[in-house]
């Protein structure tokens, strides 16, 4: 059996629990991981239509028709501009069927099928994503080694960016740092934060310069072969503030004391509790403003969402970012992020980059 034809497989098993006769797929990382197959059609629609019986449905504009899927039992169903897709999805739905459609499906598309179509229920569904959740062995390698370049390009600014130097300037080297490793695309834009915009989880990056005796946050990723790294590390330049510095270490000592209890059994929320009773006791917690972390993958945010109330379990081959920070508005902020996979009794920390504050210097 071929890799896709398993993932297809679990697919139809998990269609069958769920009592559904059908699965419209739309997500472009759905399609790619069911199918091996990257669809881009920009803004024209294309979907996947999986049936319980085996049979699939794709649908998309005819300018795609060198990306078609060729799977068996695949039927295409073409569509030219000025025509409406949705029509193709509603002719290859059953009389009366019962069936999902994935987390990306326009909800303006989704009111325009049921309104055609009462015979059909639709429900929102994220089957296919919690397939996803659990890696493969390839797509563990794959993640390690985009941790890996991530590292890399984090260390390429330590060594060999010069400073002063602004916030956006660095987003664009970081981004330069990347194409060298063949990474063309970003898990997301890097956060560049220097000074007090480190207060704002999700600063972007603007023309302000790095100051001396302030802080500098970097957060960056880039997607290799398709799959997301996600990390975070701190830098202060010359000497740093002693209340900044008494708060990173609190936040270090949180952020790896975690990652000890991860294995697999706990509870999800098990992750962030630890956390904030931590930070709790350093009388920290209320600066934690975000989660603790998210899955990662072909996505850089998947299922499961690490928070306070995710009752799931933790499992063997998830693999998750574990991200805590301090932010204190007006002054400074702080966070530390690893991607971390889940092993038989414990885990493996993917970012090999030291997690001491770094110093740096004017030149």
């Amino acid at each position: 059996m071929k890799k896709n034809d398993g993932r297809i497989l679990a697919t139809l098993n998990t269609m069958e629990d769920l009592n559904f006769e059908f699965l419209i797929v739309s997500s472009k990382e759905n399609i790619r991981y069911l199918f091996g197959q990257v669809l881009e059609t920009g803004k024209r629609l294309s979907a996947v239509i999986v049936k319980t019986n085996g049979d699939m449905h794709l649908i998309i504009n005819q300018m795609f028709s060198d990306k078609v899927i060729h799977v068996s039992n695949m039927k295409i169903h073409y569509y030219n501009d000025g025509e409406n897709p949705l029509v193709e999805i509603m002719k290859a739905l059953p009389a009366g069927g019962y069936g999902g459609i994935d987390q990306t499906f326009n909800i303006k598309d989704y009111l325009e099928i049921v309104n055609n179509r009462a015979d059909v229920k639709l429900v929102l569904s994220n089957c296919v994503e919690k397939i996803r959740e659990i890696k493969e062995t390839e797509e563990i390698n794959l993640l390690r080694q985009s941790s890996r370049i991530a590292d890399a390009v984090m260390h390429q600014i330590v060594q060999l960016q010069s400073f002063p130097d602004t916030e956006e300037s660095i987003e664009r080297i970081i981004k330069g740092f990347f194409r060298e490793y063949d990474v063309s695309h970003l898990t997301f834009n890097p956060i560049i934060a220097s000074s007090d915009n480190t207060a704002n989880p999700h600063h972007i990056p603007s023309y302000r310069f790095t100051e001396m005796n302030k802080p500098l946050l970097i957060d960056l990723g880039g997607k290799y072969q398709g799959y997301c790294s996600d990390t975070t590390r701190m830098f202060y330049f010359s000497e740093a503030d002693k209340k900044f510095l008494s708060y990173y270490e609190y936040l270090k000592e949180a952020q790896n004391s975690v990652l000890e209890i991860i294995k697999p059994g706990i509870e999800i929320r098990e992750i962030e509790l630890f956390i904030r009773d931590y930070l709790k006791k350093k009388n920290l917690e209320e600066l934690f403003i975000h989660g603790t972390g998210h899955g990662i993958g072909l996505e850089a945010y998947e299922s499961p969402n690490i928070h306070s109330q995710n009752k799931e379990i933790v499992k063997e081959g998830m693999v998750i970012t574990v991200g805590p920070g301090l932010y204190a508005r007006g002054e400074f902020g702080m966070r530390i992020e690893d991607v971390i996979c889940v092993t038989e009794n414990g885990y493996e920390n993917f970012n090999k980059s030291s997690k001491d504050l770094v110093l740096l210097e004017f030149h």
